[in-house]
């Protein structure tokens, strides 16, 4: 029997989500805390143990959606930092700024409390279940389920695709990486019994990589090319790992130890990147690992999945409440995830040609060439850190007493989305000299309200209170940050 009854399951939900992982679970959450009717569909799923790192950007993410609670009750190790073997350098031991922790999850138990978060804000969820087929019509999704007490149809205005790399929408829409970048990843939990002796026992591990889910317990984890290392069967994956992880100058001898036992044999698990071509269907989503999966070397896929669930939810809303700025909403889902691949993208390459440097393997090599770009946005603006002119005009700023700046009258202003509170609005955005995309936020500060302060007063000082008391709170270096480029990309002008 399913876990709901035939007559439990509504015949026309505002929403199906179809996949329960982090993503699913977290826009159905979000869509049922904002008032509409969500079913939420599940296979059943028995995997083998895997770990994920959460690191302390996720923690903003957590809150915003209202599961922060529920997972710090969950019991799951907190995450201080990495320790770090990479590209021929020695051990660096680095713990995440100002103290800050994530959280080092295994990934079922992580989806089983998301779920019931979204059960207790009144997701109705339908496990075991299947989605066979989803078919558009006119303005409304038709839903074709199989489950075990038979088969069912569910009429619904939004579907979102939260089936990761399976892809029920997806699947259509996949874009293969380029030749020589596919990737497996090899698995095995270890444990020992009075702890691994490390510099910080709740750190992720890189040189391959090592999660803690318990004191005792860590996933050990290698990516290999299939193509370059075929594998014939268990025999042959258990033999691949222990000679991968024997090659490795740090965690080779970690696990050679009497000490440690192996829970388990090796398991592979596919994780070559991809990507969509399209992510906006009629009607319909691509979220999160659906959409694409660029990167899994990093930490960075849990966050992915919390911020694409979101934006998901957020989109959709819009278009349930906001019919007029449904277009809007689809057009910045689409804008975020494409931002998301070109940054994923970037970053792969680069930490692959770190790897490379030292060792000119070819699994490294063919992720080196990987192009992309670096996201300029709220959350990465490394570039524009380097930017000469933006370090100049900070320095200009903070050796000044006074400074009277105006709007340059050549500034240009262009209307894009974002989003308020729970709904996405088009909004003025500032096109920067140097930059691609017009621009709203840097960091957490918002440009449009920082111009029109600092036109006001002559004190650099003043024009932090005056924003402050306008919009809320907001780190000093980011604020100045915010100001410079202001500066340097000539939105403002030295009196």
């Amino acid at each position: 029997m399913s876990r709901q009854s035939s007559l439990q399951i509504p015949a026309a939900p505002d929403v199906v989500v179809i996949g329960g992982g982090t993503a699913g679970a977290m826009a159905a959450h979000q869509l049922a805390t904002w008032g509409h009717l969500v079913l939420l569909i599940e296979r059943e799923i028995t995997r083998p143990p895997l770990a994920e790192s959460l690191p302390p950007s996720c923690i903003p993410l957590l809150e915003r959606l209202g599961v922060q609670q529920a997972i710090d009750n969950a019991g799951f190790v907190r995450g201080r930092g990495n320790t770090v073997w990479w590209g021929g350098e020695p051990m660096r031991v680095e713990a995440f700024p100002g103290g800050g922790y994530g959280y080092q999850v295994a990934r079922e138990r992580l989806e089983e409390v998301l779920v019931a978060c979204a059960e207790a804000v009144g997701v109705v969820r339908l496990r075991p279940a299947t989605a066979v087929r989803v078919q558009h019509d006119g303005e409304m999704n038709v839903v074709e389920l199989s489950s075990p007490d038979g088969p069912h149809t569910v009429r619904t205005k939004w579907v979102l695709d939260c089936t990761g790399r399976a892809g029920l929408l997806a699947r259509a829409h996949r874009v293969a990486p380029p030749d020589g970048v596919r990737t497996l990843a090899l698995i095995t939990v270890f444990d020992r019994a009075d702890g691994w002796l490390l510099p910080d026992d709740t750190h992720t591990l890189v040189e391959g990589w090592s999660v803690p889910i318990s004191k005792t317990r860590r996933c050990f984890t290698a990516m290999i090319d299939p193509d370059l290392t075929p594998i014939a069967g268990d025999a042959g994956l258990s033999t691949h790992y222990d000679n991968l992880f024997a090659s490795l100058p740090a965690l080779g001898p970690m696990l050679r130890d009497a000490s440690v036992v192996r829970v388990g044999a090796p398991w592979a698990c596919e994780a070559t990147p991809y990507h969509s071509s399209e992510v906006v269907l009629p009607n319909a989503l691509l979220v999160g690992d659906a959409a694409s999966m660029i990167d899994p070397l990093s930490s960075f896929g849990v966050k992915k999945a919390l911020a694409s669930a979101w934006l998901s939810a957020v989109v959709v809303h819009t278009a349930l409440v906001s019919p007029e700025n449904a277009a809007l909403a689809t057009a910045l889902y689409r804008e975020r995830e494409a931002a998301y691949v070109r940054s994923a993208t970037h970053a792969l390459g680069g930490v692959s040609r770190e790897a490379d440097s030292a060792r000119g393997v070819p699994f490294w090599t063919a992720r080196a060439a990987l192009e992309g770009s670096p996201e300029i946005d709220g959350d990465s603006v490394e570039v524009l850190r380097r930017d000469p002119a933006v370090l100049h005009a900070f320095h200009q700023l903070r050796d000044q007493a006074s400074v009277r700046l105006d709007v340059a009258p050549q500034l240009e202003r262009r209307v894009r989305p974002v989003v308020r509170g729970n709904v996405v609005v088009a909004e003025e955005h500032l096109l920067l000299h140097g930059l691609t995309d017009s621009v709203r936020y840097l960091r957490s500060v918002d440009l449009l309200a920082l111009l029109d302060v600092a036109t006001r007063h002559g004190d650099v000082g003043d024009m932090y209170a005056d924003y402050a008391r306008r919009m809320g709170a907001v780190p000093l270096p980011d604020f100045l940050g915010a100001l410079s480029v202001l500066v340097a990309k000539g939105a403002a002008v030295v009196a």
